[in-house]
């Protein structure tokens, strides 16, 4: 999240491949790694900051979750003006 603090992603937070509902079992929090590893790059929505500077993150949209190809562009956050949603179309058929 290029932040002080990690994000958290909870099991409870995301959608299981295939639009399933999330059942919260042992058996899906060990499917986890199935879903997402570390150094995976994902689009997620910031759902709540916590005292501390860490964010709580969810995927639970259709237009959000694993991007699986692209280039990963960072920029000083400072670059970033503040806005409801980060998403562009661009003219020439690109979505960032």
């Amino acid at each position: 999240v290029n932040a002080r603090q990690h994000g958290v992603l909870l099991l409870s937070s995301i959608n299981l491949p295939g639009g399933e509902q999330r059942r919260r079992t042992a058996e899906d929090q060990l499917n986890m790694r199935h879903f997402y590893v570390e150094g995976d790059v994902l689009s997620a929505e910031v759902q709540t900051f916590f005292g501390d500077g860490a964010m709580s993150l969810h995927t639970r949209s259709l237009k959000y979750g694993k991007l699986s190809s692209g280039e990963l562009v960072t920029v000083p956050p400072a670059l970033v003006r503040r806005a409801k949603q980060h998403f562009h179309r661009f003219a020439f058929g690109v979505d960032v």
